[in-house]
């Protein structure tokens, strides 16, 4: 149905191909989204920042799923996501600060932790400042792997950044000192 939209699109405006994407990310229908990004060039629909972040949005949504199928959708979820951002940097369409979140954010919680680095580096790069919750994601996800020197250096980096400090960076900070 989502991509039956797609044709349609290009005759009706912006309005009308982002509702794919929405509809996309209230039923939890990711892989649909990322299937409609990825046949827009093909189909010769422009692409820009909205409908980029629409599908990142739509993969990195929190949908309840079951415990088991919920650490395999989220790992999914992150590496789907980590696309839709390479391929907005290859189309040469910058996005905005959340986008970068949501994959931080997604990507930390599937224990993806070079993925949640890669994207917070990336996010640099494009000159956004990650907050310090991104800061903690990043941290988080290199200490549930046991990367206590990573940990460390993330944790440097938000120091150096002047941002207030929050618990939860102050305790993997401790916590990979200790071990690491």
């Amino acid at each position: 149905r989502a991509l039956s939209l797609l044709g349609d699109a290009q005759m009706r405006g912006v309005e009308l191909r982002t509702k794919g994407f929405s509809a996309c990310k209230k039923g939890s229908q990711w892989e649909t989204a990322l299937a409609i990004i990825v046949e827009m060039p093909r189909r010769a629909v422009e692409t820009d920042r909205v409908y980029f972040e629409a599908a990142v949005a739509a993969c990195t949504a929190d949908h309840n799923a079951e415990r088991g199928q919920k650490a395999l959708d989220l790992s999914r979820k992150s590496l789907a996501a980590f696309g839709i951002l390479d391929m907005s940097r290859q189309s040469s369409v910058e996005l905005g600060p959340e986008a970068y979140a949501q994959v931080i954010r997604v990507s930390s919680r599937a224990f993806r932790w070079a993925i949640a680095a890669t994207t917070m580096k990336t996010m640099q790069h494009d000159r956004w400042a990650p907050d310090v919750f991104q800061y903690a994601a990043v941290m988080q996800s290199n200490s549930q792997v046991r990367r206590w020197e990573a940990t460390l250096d993330i944790f440097r980096q938000l120091s150096a950044a002047s941002l207030e400090m929050s618990t939860v960076c102050a305790m993997e900070a401790l916590v990979a000192y200790g071990i690491g």
